[in-house]
């Protein structure tokens, strides 16, 4: 399922922060379900949708420059029918690329937490550990996925822009695709079929760079040689794979 065809908003501020840190996100999934309620937020007209992949919120909230660190609630909503292979095969959720300090919950469940905030009284919200990650797998566990309406929140710190020339663009969803919910095992055989892709080209490339040579040098054999062997090899394993 591409997440970038489903319905996403995204609020300024942290709507969830007083309901999550008093629910038990251990707890079972049904009462997770139940308090999923309670969690959304009471002023619906603040949010705003996310039609377009890139998106960065310090331009979506247009958040002044050099205003310190800022919180973003997002939301994405989508349907599962009752057939579906998610509901039967393990599954997971992928984004390309998510920063600078978040945590996700899917129907009220926590999913994964990479937000760590300094400890201070005034209720600061600067990270004490800032980084983006890419190629990020987030298996969901048996039970949390469900038939009909499903709710992903994903609650984001960044920074804003330092300049109107230097954008922060680890501070939204900076690619254009690559945001879905898939059967684990897919996932990870796409994830290979890139590091392939990469590995024979690398062949095919010193291949012609090596033959290339011998046509300067062609009293070096073994640069022939050598070249072929590693453009033969390139062709012959790729091959299958096309």
């Amino acid at each position: 399922m591409d997440l970038t065809h489903v319905e996403w908003k995204a609020s300024l501020g942290n709507h969830l922060k007083n309901k999550l840190e008093k629910s038990n996100v251990s707890n079972s999934f049904s009462k997770n379900k139940k308090g999923n309620k309670e969690k959304e937020p009471k002023t619906p007209e603040n949010w705003k949708s996310i039609s377009d992949f890139p998106v960065g919120f310090n331009s979506l909230f247009e958040i002044p420059e050099r205003s310190g660190f800022h919180e973003v609630t997002v939301k994405a909503e989508f349907s599962i029918n009752s057939d579906s292979v998610f509901l039967k095969l393990p599954t997971a959720i992928y984004f390309p690329s998510v920063g600078e300090s978040w945590e996700l919950y899917l129907n009220g469940f926590l999913i994964r937490k990479e937000k760590f905030l300094k400890q201070t009284d005034g209720g600061d919200v600067t990270p004490s550990i800032r980084r983006s990650l890419r190629s990020v797998t987030l298996p969901i566990p048996f039970g949390v996925l469900k038939q009909g309406k499903n709710t992903i929140i994903l609650c984001i710190i960044g920074e804003s822009d330092q300049t109107p020339y230097i954008q922060n663009d680890h501070f939204g969803f900076y690619n254009a695709s690559g945001y879905k919910i898939s059967p684990l095992q897919g996932i990870y055989q796409s994830s290979s079929e890139y590091f392939y892709v990469f590995l024979y080209a690398t062949y095919f490339i010193f291949g012609v760079y090596y033959i290339f040579f011998y046509a300067i040098r062609k009293r070096d054999l073994y640069y022939l040689y050598f070249g072929l062997f590693l453009f033969i090899s390139s062709v012959y394993f790729f091959r299958p794979r096309i």
